[in-house]
């Protein structure tokens, strides 16, 4: 479990939020996934047979110190909610929980423009939703260009390219 925000976590987040400014995003559904990462500290531990309480406690503050950075670079006129679909939607699975927003917008909001910012590793996820539903949403996604995005911290020398998948 981190316990700070790495280099990759520090690009996405900087350019989610610039995106925000760019699009002058109104209202902003941000995806805080603490019951997922749970759920696969859970599986550790069974692994392991033992508990792992200090994993809970890191994905705790982890968890605190992403939402904080996130208040903190979201363009005040911008709308934030945090959103936690696995605790509140008592979902069972990590899958369905990244997949809920998609495949239920209307109940997060009654705006008819929507669009979803990811990094490229889930930008699947709005095209599974898709065929689930029906409902195309544009997602707006970047590569960032790391070797090993979650593993590095403070690092320089990182490449981003952005891509709009419609």
């Amino acid at each position: 479990m981190p316990t700070t925000l790495s280099e990759y976590h520090l690009r996405l987040i900087r350019w989610q939020t610039a995106m925000l400014k760019e699009l002058q995003v109104e209202e902003v559904f941000y995806h805080i996934p603490t019951e997922e990462y749970r759920c696969w500290i859970r599986e550790v531990e069974v692994a392991a047979g033992r508990r792992l309480p200090e994993q809970h406690v890191l994905l705790e503050s982890f968890a605190s110190r992403v939402m904080q950075h996130v208040q903190e670079h979201v363009p005040a006129s911008c709308k934030l909610h945090f959103i936690e679909p696995m605790k509140t939607e008592n979902l069972e699975s990590p899958v369905e929980s990244f997949l809920w927003p998609y495949r239920n917008v209307e109940s997060l909001t009654d705006r008819s423009e929507v669009a979803a910012f990811e990094d490229l590793l889930e930008v699947r996820l709005g095209e599974e939703a898709f065929q689930r539903t029906g409902r195309r949403i544009p997602t707006l996604s970047v590569i960032l260009d790391e070797e090993h995005p979650f593993y590095r911290n403070g690092e320089q020398g990182c490449c981003e390219l952005s891509v709009n998948i419609s």
